[in-house]
This record gives structure tokens, sequence and C-alpha cells, in this order.
């Protein structure tokens, strides 16, 4: 009952899925050093036909086509899926990506998506003696 507690907590508030996507590819996300990282298992295509769109440093949109690669004739069984996709995933709480250093690569049939962590940035405020807001 506890690991199908944690699957809920990690499907409902890391992932969710498009209203009109015609498949889910598999995806694994991690942390490795001070990047997030989601890998997704989805041969067949080319780098450039992904779209990964970063949302407030919180979210990420990965989005794509894979074609049909044959004809229909014929076909004792099919199982590999094609068509439309669309994935959007939360970064986990108290991470937030550094949009402008975000990158991805395409290998054997693996997109990885490495999402650096953002650098806490800080400003130094001086008070000036004898001044007072109203």
């Amino acid at each position: 009952m506890e690991i199908i507690r944690a699957f809920s907590f990690f499907s409902e508030r890391w992932y969710s899925e498009s209203d009109h996507p015609s498949w889910r590819p598999r995806a694994d996300i991690f942390e490795s050093g001070n990047q997030l990282i989601i890998r997704i298992e989805i041969a067949g295509m080319k780098a450039d036909d992904f779209s990964i769109t970063a949302v407030d440093g919180a979210k990420l949109v990965i989005a794509g086509v894979r074609p049909d690669p044959a004809c229909k004739s014929g076909f004792h069984l099919m199982e590999i899926p094609f068509g439309d996709f669309e994935l959007t995933f939360n970064v986990p709480p108290g991470f937030v990506v550094d949009e402008s250093r975000i990158r991805a690569d395409y290998e054997n049939g693996f997109l990885s998506v490495y999402c650096p962590r953002r650098r806490p940035s800080y400003r130094k405020i001086t008070s000036t003696p004898g001044e007072t807001s109203q």
C-alpha cells in the first residue's frame, strides 16, 4: 500500500499528460549533482523533431510527433505507437530550473534533457543613517 501511495504522489505531482496525445513515451526523472535530468525512451525520431518548453523554472513540456514508419497492410501485430505526444513535468518542490542553461541531446533512441538548478541570487541591502521612509 505504501508503494502505491508513493507512486500516486509522484505521478500527480511530477507528471501530467495532455488531453490530446495519441501516446505517451516512457520517461525517467532523476537528480544528478546540481541538475534534474529527464530521459525519454523514444526511438525513430530525429533531434529536431522535439519541442522542449520551460515554464517559469518549475515545469517542462516536451512534445513531438513520431511518424508512422510503415503502411498498414499485412500487419499481424502492431505494438509500437506513433503520432503526437506531449509530456508535462513539474520539477520537485524547492528545485528551480535555470532555463538559460537547459540543454538536450538525442542519442540511440533516448532524449535526455539536462536542467541545471538555478543558482541563488543575492542582493545586499544597505541602510543610510538618518533616512526614514514615510
